[in-house]
């Protein structure tokens, strides 16, 4: 197939498509390990929340009300840590299931972007069916973690819901665009 011949909708909707499962399979493996980063890394974590406690104690006592709001930010900073310390068991299991179920559907979804840029005449199928698949683990992973960890969750998962949100916006533009690109073995 001519190059010149492949239109600009699957040159973009490959590139963005390759981003996001690229940052979805490296997004599953760091969130498959989380519960092992958290074990080794919780001593630190715990010198961390107590040092900024101590800050904050010792600046309400020094400091006026506008410079308050810096101690709240201590203490909320080392509220947000004693909260991802404390994640609930149940949790840190589904993490590493997470994460498993997550490479494979972006394995999956990255493979179906190459070969959109490709020109496979299977790839906009592949994709029509990896899109869908990461847009809903993604909601389900939202889900989950606003269940586990309240509203904390959704500033954890922001990038998901920016990924998602695109790929909404990708799976229109496949779905509506004209394929005709990919018949390249007719007669």
């Amino acid at each position: 197939m001519d190059t010149n011949r492949k239109p600009g909708w699957v040159t973009a909707v490959a590139i963005i498509a390759i981003v996001l499962s690229g940052f979805g399979v490296m997004g599953g493996i760091q969130e498959a390990l989380t519960p092992f980063m958290l074990d080794a890394q919780r001593a630190d974590y715990e010198i961390m929340i107590e040092e900024l406690n101590n800050i904050a104690t010792e600046s309400e006592q020094n400091l006026g009300p506008e410079e308050q709001q810096v101690t709240e930010m201590f203490k909320s900073f080392a509220g947000f840590l004693e909260k991802i310390l404390d994640m609930p068991e149940w949790y840190l299991n589904w993490l590493i299931l997470s994460g498993i179920i997550s490479i494979f559907i972006h394995g999956f979804y990255l493979f179906a972007a190459i070969w959109l840029m490709q020109l496979k005449p299977y790839a906009p199928r592949f994709l029509a069916i990896a899109l869908p698949l990461s847009i809903g683990f993604a909601i389900t992973r939202i889900t989950i973690a606003v269940q586990a960890l309240d509203s904390m969750a959704m500033l954890m998962m922001a990038g998901t819901l920016v990924a998602t949100s695109v790929e909404v916006i990708l799976f229109i533009i496949l779905l509506s665009k004209d394929k005709s690109a990919f018949r390249q073995f007719e007669a």
